[in-house]
């Protein structure tokens, strides 16, 4: 029997071990930006940039096969494994290919796209390869431990990841006072580290095998997802790129400032929808009429947590800011609402989207991302030599309302799943038009600090008052007991 109890019940450990590596870029942000110089830290994510965008192309999205097919295979542990082992083989020889021809190419690559001299493709480029291969054999290992819920490895795996790499990253950096090069190789260090003793474990434990008939059907089904992931990632590190080319390195450490802590939103959203979906698959997958008003309640449960972090963030973010970090990040402040829009969006598309996947209709999604994509990146071209970062942040937004928009229009003309996001959808509205005002008015609420952090917690005081009077029902605030039924009624 499927119910909200058991999928967050089921779900929550794995949200939280999910969030542990946003957790420690947020644990790290301040010592990055105290102890970094901008360019530095402009370094760092330019860095990061490469090594996110080369594992799709040493994965070739089998990772994202191996999460639909895995309940396939779920119920017969010998061949499983032999899959999972089969992907991992393949994944790694696909990723020593990939490496070489990179490292043969890479000079060149690296000064088509950057203009800067101190990005080199000796050693960050080398550096990104290598953490890429380690990425991409780790994505469908954590897959797999997620899927299986096998908690005790998911958990050992996520926090000694968690804590290694975060004490590595701040010991080079506060005490041995390295740059952006030792910060890169200490993290290298220690996901690498981690990541070949969980694989070792597992080939010990399951033996190693290889079938070529499990890689052709897994490509089958990702080869749609192929150009997907691939223009997603492109059109959403553009922006960095042509900030780099356009503007200068100071200008992107305060976009990447801004973009770092509105990720946190959709690390959040990340880690709940992962931690959810292999028990959504499994509600659809045994009757998707009869599961159907659980798993709204779950897409709406997700809805209330993304308000609640973007409306936190926007009015943190200001007084942290100001008073903790250096001065060249203050208009940090200014676009991080605007970028916060972006992932109310992105919210959306995930619901919407969702059909597409469970129902196998992925060959739908290259056009999706084409269409977001194009404009992303026509508007990051047109608007950041104009606005500069604020350009960037408006191109961000305007990428994934043309995401979601013909994502909803396939949903609607499949009529394979009826959601039901009922409240959800009018609180984003209000936290958007509230958003939109603070980015259009930063210049004059900058002025008068307290004014600004006022108004900062508006979306916040917003998303609490419309949960508190339309849903709990009480008309005394001291009377307010929060209790399982009245929760329950909320999702």
């Amino acid at each position: 029997m499927f119910s909200l109890k058991n999928i967050l019940k089921a779900s929550s450990v794995y949200t939280i071990l999910g969030f542990l590596p946003t957790a420690s870029r947020i644990f790290l942000l301040p010592v990055f930006l105290l102890y970094l110089s901008p360019e530095q830290f402009a370094l760092v994510g330019l860095n990061t940039v490469i090594s996110s965008i080369l594992p799709l192309f040493m994965t070739l999205g089998l990772e994202s096969s191996f999460s639909r097919f895995y309940y396939d295979y779920k119920r017969k542990p010998k061949l499983l494994s032999s899959y999972l082992s089969t992907l991992i083989i393949f994944i790694l020889i696909n990723s020593i290919i990939i490496s070489a021809l990179f490292i043969c190419f890479g000079n060149i690559i690296f000064d088509y796209l950057f203009k800067s001299e101190e990005f080199s493709f000796y050693p960050f480029g080398l550096l990104a390869t290598i953490s890429a291969i380690i990425s991409a054999l780790s994505s469908v290992f954590i897959n797999y431990l997620r899927n299986k819920q096998d908690l005790k490895n998911f958990t050992y795996f996520s926090l000694s990841t968690f804590l290694l790499s975060t004490i590595a990253e701040t010991v080079v950096i506060v005490i041995f006072h390295y740059d952006a090069k030792g910060v890169i190789f200490a993290k290298l260090i220690a996901t690498g580290a981690i990541a070949i003793f969980f694989l070792l474990k597992f080939f010990i434990k399951n033996g190693i095998f290889f079938d070529f008939r499990f890689i052709k059907s897994s490509i089958k089904y990702a080869l749609p997802l192929i150009p997907y992931s691939a223009f997603g990632l492109i059109f959403i590190y553009y922006d960095r790129i042509l900030i780099e080319n356009k503007l200068d390195l100071t200008s992107l450490a305060v976009y990447n400032l801004a973009m770092s802590i509105a990720h946190i939103t959709d690390a959040f959203m990340f880690a709940i929808q992962s931690a959810t979906y292999p028990i959504v698959y499994e509600m659809l997958k045994a009757n998707v009429k009869q599961n159907m008003n659980e798993v709204n309640k779950t897409y709406r449960l997700i809805g209330v947590i993304v308000l609640f972090i973007m409306t936190g963030i926007i009015a943190v973010c200001p007084f942290a800011i100001i008073n903790f970090l250096k001065s060249d990040y203050i208009s940090a402040i200014k676009i991080i609402p605007i970028i916060l829009i972006s992932y109310a969006y992105r919210y959306l598309y995930i619901v919407y989207a969702e059909p597409l996947f469970f129902f196998k209709k992925t060959n739908y999604l290259p056009f999706l991302t084409l269409i977001s994509g194009v404009i992303n990146l026509g508007s990051n071209i047109v608007l950041i030599p104009l606005f500069g970062i604020s350009g960037a942040s408006i191109a961000t937004v305007l990428g994934k309302i043309f995401q979601f928009l013909p994502t909803y229009y396939f949903y609607k003309t499949m009529k394979l799943i009826k959601f039901n996001l009922s409240y959800i959808t009018s609180m984003i509205v209000v936290v958007m038009i509230i958003s939109i005002a603070l980015f259009l008015g930063f210049d004059i609420l900058i002025q008068e600090k307290l004014l600004l952090y006022l108004a900062s917690i508006c979306p916040l005081i917003f998303v609490c008052l419309f949960i508190y009077f339309r849903f709990l029902r009480v008309s005394n605030f001291k009377n307010f007991v929060p209790n399982i039924k009245l929760l329950k009624e909320i999702f």
